[in-house]
């Protein structure tokens, strides 16, 4: 019995129970609690949300497995994702990607559950709790700063392709490649490729014109030859760069280079890969009745380039 209290004495001590009055008085007269109940209270006090907090405080996940796991229909879900996303306690990674919980969610589940532990368990049980917190928070940490070096590897090939010659730059990723052809897979070109940088270069639009009133067919087709040079050479920059930067990477010619793999491949001319299904899933423009990918205000037809690498980045 004496080994018990002297436990409780301790695990009373922890908590930090008998604090100078002073002090306690300062910090809860500097409580703003407009702020405390808008920001704290009210996004978790529905139990659907704090549930969706605490799937989201191990992994990040998917709207179809958080339905899955807590049984919501997809409106309802929504709805609370919204509630939490709004608060800045869940972040999405992109518009159809996993949901993670912020730094913010993370520290108000952190604390809940010391609250609900200081009740329940003793001071061995916390401190296995705060070991097991502190491995969590380290994770988040370090997820936090990839997601960070992501973004910023993302803007900066974007802003290369443009800076050389592209008007028009997109990220497609294994992810949002799924389903399609065998010429939309990356590993085709590298085994380890996560993503693809995907960009376009338009024509001479001056030339287009005469070129279909049979004017003068020979202005285009030069311009056609060297814009498809230039997104070689983009490619080949990007591509450059990437290797520079620790990743594995490899460039995609623009034009006339095909797979080898079936006994008539010269005239089956199956490219690597498909840069237009490419252009179509990185957003960069859409399929028109011809099978060339077309832009507002823009005619590109083949004119893509690409440079596939090993880094998983921000697709579109």
């Amino acid at each position: 019995m004496l080994n018990l209290f002297t436990q409780h004495i301790k695990f009373i001590s922890s908590l930090k129970i008998h604090t100078n009055n002073s002090e306690l008085q300062s910090n809860i007269s500097n409580l703003k609690m407009d702020f405390v109940v808008r920001e704290i209270l009210e996004p978790i006090s529905n139990e659907q949300r704090l549930k969706i907090l605490t799937l989201l405080f191990f992994e990040s996940k998917s709207f179809s497995s958080i339905s899955k796991s807590m049984g919501l229909v997809a409106g309802n879900l929504h709805f609370h994702l919204q509630k939490l996303i709004e608060r800045k306690l869940v972040l999405q990674q992109h518009s159809r990607g996993n949901y993670i919980i912020t730094n913010k969610g993370f520290q108000i589940i952190q604390n809940l559950s010391a609250i609900y532990s200081s009740f329940r368990h003793f001071p061995q049980e916390i401190d296995n709790h705060n070991l097991f917190v502190e491995s969590k928070m380290k994770k988040l940490t370090e997820e936090s700063k990839n997601l960070e070096k992501n973004v910023e590897l993302t803007e900066t090939l974007k802003e290369m392709a443009l800076t050389l010659g592209a008007f028009k730059v997109g990220i497609a990723t294994t992810e949002t490649l799924l389903g399609g052809p065998p010429s939309a897979d990356l590993i085709y070109v590298l085994p380890e490729a996560k993503s693809a940088v995907c960009f376009a270069l338009a024509f001479d639009q001056n030339l287009i014109d005469p070129y279909f009133r049979k004017v003068d067919h020979e202005s285009l087709e030069t311009n056609k030859v060297r814009t498809t040079t230039l997104a070689n050479g983009i490619a080949l920059v990007i591509a450059d760069f990437l290797q520079q930067s620790g990743y594995k990477a490899v460039p995609q010619s623009a034009n006339f280079v095909y797979r080898r793999d079936t006994e008539n491949w010269l005239l089956d001319m199956h490219p690597p890969i498909s840069h237009r299904y490419l252009a179509v899933r990185s957003e960069i423009g859409y399929f028109g009745y011809s099978g060339n990918i077309i832009t507002k205000g823009i005619w590109i037809r083949d004119c893509l380039g690409l440079s596939s690498y090993r880094r998983r980045t921000y697709p579109n």
